[in-house]
């Protein structure tokens, strides 16, 4: 089993992934819920599909994103295609083994410059690491 931990470097809970969740319509909070659940029934990171667990690069070197597509229920385009939003959780494997330490989360707009959803995943990794993963705690979901 994958222990999910969630980082939030405020005193008060208002910054971090639980926040950024709670902004979200439901369908979005069902989609991560699902997704959350199989990364977490797995025995390890290493066995998790690249579908939904992929190491990424460049700028955002040393990060990995778990990837949620939601169903907008809406089709587009010539071949009228389904239109899915694109969600993604950057996060990094956690100070224990077998955990998974969630730092950023966003909606993907396009193009692969994930730009500053890595600068800020970075910044929350480092002060992770800073005060010794004290604010870095289970997670309330899914």
């Amino acid at each position: 089993m994958i222990a999910l931990l969630c980082y939030d470097s405020s005193a008060d809970g208002t910054k971090g992934i639980h926040a950024w969740y709670a902004s979200l319509g439901g369908g979005a909070q069902a989609a991560i819920d699902a997704t959350l659940e199989i990364v977490s029934a797995e025995e390890g990171l290493a066995v998790i599909p690249t579908t939904i667990l992929k190491a990424l690069r460049r700028r955002c070197e040393g990060l990995w994103e778990v990837i949620v597509e939601v169903d907008t229920g809406r089709t587009g385009g010539k071949r009228k295609k389904r239109i899915y939003e694109h969600i993604r959780i950057l996060c990094v494997p956690g100070p224990g083994r077998n955990e998974l330490l969630l730092l950023h989360g966003f909606s993907k707009l396009g193009g692969p410059d994930y730009g500053p959803a890595c600068v800020t995943a970075h910044n929350r990794n480092r002060g992770a690491e800073r005060d010794g993963y004290r604010r870095a705690q289970p997670c309330a979901f899914p």
